[in-house]
């Protein structure tokens, strides 16, 4: 993908199925006149849900303050904060570039798309490089090779098969080769999947922002998603690459970010290329009180991630180096059912990264930085708790205060799409809903994935996490869990409600 090609499908993405003008000032001003009547009307009414919606109102305060000020960051760090202290145009000066990617369920046409273009890519650095390819079968190595004589590219390239056992054991053997080779003073590493297509531009912007700044020891990219599968499925993935690219850009003003993605991050070597990231990577662990010491088996960005963290070291988003992560939703799952298996790894792999964090490094880092990781906690309860008195103010008190706060959720959750689009671009009408979609889906797993740790699989290599006997003793820790959070929560709900009687 050539630079022209790159600017044309940035483009593309964010048009499509955009912003449709017309319509999307229609839900606006309808939203207006249904709150300007509500507001007018509701007053001479007499309700019993003045500790409800007051309740509603600082914990809205408490929420948005909170997302107001990630958009402000972001805006900033976007707009002004990244051009002046980050951003350059060349890399000072490469020695070595060294490759990691992990290929495994992706189809040929995939495998050609990625891997062309990462040779040229490569190419057109002009420094020595080493990609190291953990690939499935001699196939997949057949058609790489073929791909390599066919771009004519002069790089050293090896290739690993994995043993199917998961990416984490992949990527130890991959960091174990690459430890072969002595590391020079200006040595950079590329940690890829095999279903992301990156562009010279990328990859030259990362090697520029890490070999001019000292303190920083790793980048990650924007993700411009190409998705195949249903139209709804598409908007979703899109409006979480915009949800992201908020994030990122907010926590990078604090030279950190919440996750170092394995689509595409890039390091100096010396910090991952380590006896000890080799070690972590083959089995990794994390204590969690009454469930003992959990095994590993997927979130291996966040095992480099906390490698940085237990070093100290900087970390920043570039929100000008696009990849184009390949998207699909598998064919035996609907949108509900594969949006939330992808979430519910997600969440499972923040809940115990989040732990592994508060064990070890919580006091060494900025506090909007640990704020951040603190409110992944939070939010498990905060965002469903307005879904839930919606619920119960229908029951209770009538139809008019639930929909008083359903029109109070659609408003907010439109000034929060409209501001997405102002930072990313991105905007679609029904953006609202996807956004409640996510808080409220987000909001449950969390709840699920805080109870059963344990819990952990691969889809495309068809594993999950094997501990024995103890399968059935953490289970049970988890449905008690699950049970005395829900509980609690419930509990909390009918005294709110029963306050106002």
């Amino acid at each position: 993908m050539d630079e022209l090609g790159q600017n044309q499908n940035i483009q593309e993405v964010k048009s499509m199925d955009t912003v449709d003008l017309f319509f999307a000032g229609f839900l606006i001003l309808c939203l207006i006149s249904f709150g300007a009547y509500l507001f007018t009307v509701l007053p001479n009414r007499n309700y019993t849900s003045n500790v409800v919606f007051f309740t509603i109102g600082i914990i809205g305060i408490w929420r948005y303050s909170w997302l107001i000020l990630n958009i402000i960051r972001a805006f900033y760090y976007k707009k002004y904060a990244f051009f002046k202290y980050l951003n350059k145009t060349q890399p000072t000066f490469v020695s070595d570039l060294r490759i990691i990617i992990t290929t495994y369920g992706q189809k040929t046409e995939e495998i050609i798309t990625v891997y062309k273009n990462l040779f040229v890519s490569i190419d057109n650095l002009n420094c020595q490089s080493i990609v190291v390819a953990a690939v499935k079968d001699d196939h997949q190595i057949g058609l790489i090779n073929a791909l390599r004589i066919s771009v004519n590219s002069k790089f050293k390239i090896i290739f690993l098969k994995q043993k199917g056992i998961g990416k984490r054991d992949a990527l130890a053997d991959i960091i174990k080769e690459l430890r072969r080779y002595p590391l020079s003073e200006n040595s950079y590493t590329v940690v890829m999947d095999g279903d992301v297509i990156v562009t010279p531009f990328a990859i030259e912007r990362s090697l520029a922002v890490l070999s001019k700044n000292e303190k920083i020891f790793a980048v990650t990219a924007n993700e411009i998603p190409i998705v195949s599968g249903s139209k709804i499925f598409k908007i979703w993935r899109q409006l979480r690459s915009a949800q992201r690219d908020v994030l990122m850009s907010s926590f990078s003003l604090s030279r950190r970010v919440l996750v170092l993605t394995g689509r595409f991050s890039v390091y100096k070597s010396d910090k991952i290329l380590t006896v000890a990231t080799q070690a972590r990577m083959r089995q990794d662990v994390v204590f969690l009180r009454e469930y003992g010491m959990l095994p590993l088996l997927t979130g291996d960005d966040k095992t480099f991630w906390l490698e940085i963290l237990r070093q100290n070291g900087e970390m920043v988003y570039i929100p000008d180096a696009y990849t184009f992560p390949l998207e699909f939703l598998a064919e035996d799952k609907n949108f509900v059912s594969g949006t939330w298996a992808l979430m519910a790894r997600y969440n499972g792999n923040m809940v115990r990264a989040n732990s592994a964090f508060w064990n070890e490094i919580s006091l060494k880092q900025p506090f909007h930085f640990i704020y951040g990781l603190l409110d992944q906690r939070l939010s498990a309860w905060s965002g469903l708790l307005a879904p839930m008195l919606l619920i119960i103010l229908f029951f209770t008190a009538g139809f008019e205060p639930a929909i008083f706060l359903l029109l109070y959720i659609i408003f907010v959750k439109n000034i929060q799409a409209f501001f997405i689009w102002r930072i990313t671009g991105f905007y679609h009408p029904l953006s609202w809903a996807l956004i409640a979609y996510n808080q409220i889906s987000g909001s449950i797993l969390k709840v699920i994935a805080f109870s059963y740790p344990h819990k952990q699989k691969w889809n495309n290599q068809k594993i999950s996490i094997n501990i024995g006997e103890e399968e059935m003793r953490l289970s049970l820790i988890g449905l008690r869990k699950l049970v005395l959070y829900s509980s609690s929560f419930f509990i909390f709900l009918f005294v709110l409600t029963r306050l106002d009687t």
